[in-house]
């Protein structure tokens, strides 16, 4: 996240589009990583299933792309 966040933010601030996806692809992930370890140290007190029914890293792209207008 300290790595992310920042690069995520210069590349919005430059208007990086490609730079922007790619940003926002990482933060992502990393978020699902942290949710999944947050509920693997306690299920019942971090319960997931609505986030882990949602979460598709592979359709990531495509759902950013279609935010940023990029084909």
């Amino acid at each position: 996240f300290f790595i992310i966040v920042p690069k995520l933010l210069i590349a919005g601030f430059k208007k990086q589009k490609d730079a922007l996806v790619d940003q926002k692809c990482l933060f992502s992930r990393a978020k699902g990583y942290l949710r999944q370890s947050l509920f693997l140290i306690s299920p019942k007190l971090f319960s997931q299933e609505k986030f882990f029914q949602w979460l598709d890293f592979r359709g990531e792209r495509e759902t950013f792309n279609k935010n940023l207008n990029i084909k």
